[in-house]
């Protein structure tokens, strides 16, 4: 209940990715009263959770996912243009490594150039998976850019890391602490109010630098 009215009504929130980080934010999220549209290219995924059925098993989750299917708390699609009628992005993308042991973030390109000319001011950009330390003002420079919407005053962008193990998501996303880390403290400010929906701790740091290096500390720890 207490989540529920730290809520606004305004407030549209789209997960970009609906795979084991991006569904079961979305779960949550719709379980506590937040309207999600989940932003999937899997067709065959996205028919099986508008059916109320989750395309794999995280404990606790199925019966929150049917019961927020059936209240018109969420919906997936690949229809990109829900963006614009979404404040809050949640971009569950993932990252991974190249064969030299670099960072690939080549699909984080793509992430920009389908958010730059969908974005509204007043909009916050929340980043979740794994990146290189400096990554998330990257991005908030080059949207900036594209879509001319000013840091910081109009447009908000934040590294929020997640930390959910495949299994324990939906527990994990209750309890575990949020770690948020903005491009500034406009950004930090606003991710946190967005985090505490999720519930448990919120910790904030300094700026996206460190949040992104949390992460990567703690994906060492596991």
């Amino acid at each position: 209940l207490g989540i529920r009215k730290a809520m606004k009504s305004s407030d549209r929130i789209c997960v970009i990715g609906g795979g084991r980080i991006g569904l079961p934010i979305s779960v949550r999220l719709a379980g506590v009263g937040a309207k999600v549209e989940l932003l999937e290219l899997d067709e065959e995924k996205i028919s099986k959770i508008n059916s109320g059925e989750s395309p794999f098993f995280e404990e606790g989750m199925q019966e929150i996912l049917a019961s927020s299917v059936v209240a018109g708390q969420l919906k997936a699609t690949s229809n990109q243009d829900v963006i614009a009628s979404c404040n809050i992005i949640i971009s569950a993308i993932g990252t991974g490594i190249n064969e030299d042991g670099a960072p690939d973030v080549k699909s984080l390109e793509g992430l920009s150039e389908m958010l730059s000319s969908r974005l509204n001011p007043g909009d916050i950009l929340i980043l979740k998976t794994t990146l290189p330390i400096g990554t998330t003002e990257k991005i908030a420079n080059t949207l900036s850019e594209k879509s001319g919407l000013k840091l910081e005053e109009e447009l908000l962008v934040a590294f929020c890391p997640e930390r959910i193990v495949e299994g324990k998501a939906m527990h994990e996303l209750e309890v575990l602490p949020k770690i948020v880390g903005g491009i500034g403290e406009k950004s930090t400010m606003r991710a946190q109010e967005v985090m505490r929906f999720l519930g448990g701790e919120v910790v904030t740091v300094s700026n996206s630098r460190t949040s992104e290096m949390c992460k990567l500390l703690d994906n060492a720890y596991r």
